[in-house]
């Protein structure tokens, strides 16, 4: 019985040590597993830097004509490095409504990082304006 006494702190520590070190690492490769791909085309009707915690661009795109009335929302890719330059030019596209093909992946990404799992990481701006 004295020996079974012994193995609890031990025990404790694996415990700890799974939660401290394990756990967060099989959520950071598991976000990084790619469900999807592709392309979206329209203009960019909204796009806001917000969050308590994690600060994250979220936005939304109206897509085909503007009486569709379908929209698209999204995410800019937090870990990806040109996420500010992106941003700059959704910006400039929402302010002059002019049309956007964004390219995107789609990821699990936890409720904490950003507000959908549809991850933008590049963006083309069509020459024309949208009537």
């Amino acid at each position: 019985m004295a020996k079974s006494n012994s193995m609890r702190p031990m025990l404790w520590l694996v415990v700890l040590f799974a939660a401290i070190f394990l756990i967060p690492a099989a959520v950071h490769l598991f976000e990084r597993i790619q469900s999807g791909s592709g392309i979206r085309s329209g203009v960019v009707v909204q796009l806001t830097y917000r969050g308590r915690f994690n600060r994250s661009w979220e936005g939304e795109l109206m897509l085909g004509s503007v009486q569709s009335g379908q929209t698209w929302s999204f995410s800019l890719d937090p870990s990806n490095p040109t996420t500010p330059s992106i941003a700059k030019k959704l910006q400039a596209a929402e302010l002059s409504r002019v049309p956007v093909t964004l390219q995107y992946q789609q990821r699990f990404i936890g409720p904490w990082r950003t507000d959908t799992n549809c991850l933008v990481s590049g963006v083309a701006l069509a020459s024309s304006r949208m009537p």
